[in-house]
């Protein structure tokens, strides 16, 4: 009898957590960030985690698919040590045209092969893929061709297949465009691969105050507007946002960050948000010291602090149920 009651319990327990944990529109958030030192990701994210009380789900990094196989498992492993799913978006030496076109395949299979290597050291691990993200800037290599862009996208995805890499339960595709787009580059949907190759959607937004156009100092829900379009062609996608930031000066960053959370979390599409933690302030034109933590200090903005102690601010590592078999659901889940 005992036995039999308690199994019961199991079973009713793992239901209702399987129901939450899947529930839709739940209004939670997962975290992640951009450290300023990719060789030293494990220890900012560590950090990170014991400065604002709570672990990122997502580190970022940026990878050129020509580096050394080395380097790249050092980096996914950098952010996985950290005890963070690796984000990476994917940079390549060559045109929208020059890629779609087969010229630079060796570094697409280069690529693949690193993720390869850094994958078959199991224990589940997992990453999600930005291929040439910011395509529709002018400014980016492969930007402003939006035809040849959906094919080099898709040499990706077939690259990782003809290793036998799992496009579902080893690595999610994210279609990572600019929020805004250069006039002379259209709007994003052109670009758009469709919904057979894209799992996640994100957008760069960034707050850039005093070195916008403007000079305004623009709040979440002024820069977030971008979301509204990816809702066009694809409402029913799950939207990370893979790049924001806000200006040190101009306005209050700390409301701000803490408007950061509370806006994303009621977006009915957005499941996380990865802030982009590095100094880019010697870069000149409208770019800053974007940082809100200081790992040599181990102090930061006390709004992302807060913004991280809400209860709907989750964290999960590993992303179990978002690395299942078929297509990645509006609400993953979390966990």
């Amino acid at each position: 009898m005992f036995q039999k009651i308690s199994l019961t319990l199991v079973v009713f327990v793992t239901l209702v957590y399987t129901a939450a944990a899947f529930a839709s529109d739940t209004g939670q958030l997962y975290a992640g960030m951009y450290p300023d030192d990719v060789w030293r990701n494990t220890e900012i994210l560590n950090s990170v985690a014991a400065w604002a009380g709570k672990r990122l789900t997502f580190g970022g990094t940026f990878l050129d698919a020509s580096e050394d196989s080395s380097n790249i498992v050092e980096k996914l492993e950098q952010a996985w040590q950290g005890q963070s799913t690796p984000f990476v978006n994917v940079e390549m030496s060559g045109t929208a045209a020059e890629i779609a076109s087969g010229e630079l395949d060796y570094d697409i299979s280069n690529f693949a092969s690193g993720v390869q290597e850094w994958l078959n050291k199991g224990e589940s691990r997992s990453l999600l893929v930005a291929p040439l993200q910011e395509m529709n800037l002018q400014e980016s290599r492969w930007g402003c061709d939006p035809e040849n862009f959906k094919v080099a996208y898709r040499k990706f995805i077939s690259a990782f297949q003809e290793l036998g890499i799992d496009n579902d339960t080893q690595v999610r595709w994210a279609f990572a465009p600019n929020g805004w787009t250069t006039p002379a580059c259209g709007s994003i949907a052109p670009y758009y691969p469709s919904d057979d190759v894209v799992d996640v959607i994100g957008i760069s937004a960034y707050n850039f105050g005093p070195n916008e156009w403007d000079g305004k100092y623009r709040s979440p829900t002024e820069i977030y507007k971008y979301l509204n379009e990816l809702r066009t062609f694809a409402p029913d996608k799950p939207y990370l946002i893979a790049q924001t930031g806000t200006a040190p000066i101009g306005g209050d960053r700390d409301a701000w960050l803490r408007e950061m959370f509370t806006v994303l979390s009621s977006d009915p599409n957005v499941v996380g948000f990865l802030y982009f933690n590095k100094d880019k302030s010697s870069w000149g034109g409208n770019e800053w010291d974007w940082r809100i933590f200081n790992e040599y200090e181990r102090t930061g903005a006390v709004g992302f602090v807060e913004g991280m102690s809400l209860p709907t601010t989750m964290y999960t590592w590993p992303l179990t149920r978002w690395f299942q078999p078929g297509p990645l659901p509006k609400k993953p889940g979390f966990e």
